[in-house]
């Protein structure tokens, strides 16, 4: 996105995801990722509308934020942001995807 123009900045925070990276940095305190039934009460973190918030989990992967005209969909993940972010690396097979739109 950088590359596109817009200004970006990439936060992360949240638990290092048990994985073998992680492992052989000897990192002890992991969080698994979440997946099979555990992906269903362990994938969000918290859903914030406006100034309230409702966490769910405080090791879930993702935040969701509703402002208004404003939504953001961000990743809890240290060590790791491509967990929600890796399509973004991959460039557009539509040439027109960067194209800015004002909405009124």
């Amino acid at each position: 996105m950088a590359l596109a123009g817009p200004n970006v900045l990439v936060l992360e925070r949240g638990p290092w995801r048990d994985s073998l990276p992680i492992r052989s940095m000897g990192i002890k305190r992991r969080s698994p990722f979440p997946y099979g039934v555990r992906a269903l009460t362990h994938l969000v973190r918290t859903v914030h509308l406006g100034r309230w918030a409702l966490t769910l989990n405080r090791s879930g992967m993702f935040e969701v934020f509703f402002c208004p005209g404003l939504a953001v969909f961000a990743v809890s993940g240290v060590g790791g942001g491509s967990h929600g972010w890796l399509e973004m690396l991959v460039p557009p097979q539509d040439p027109s995807y960067w194209t800015v739109v004002t909405l009124s």
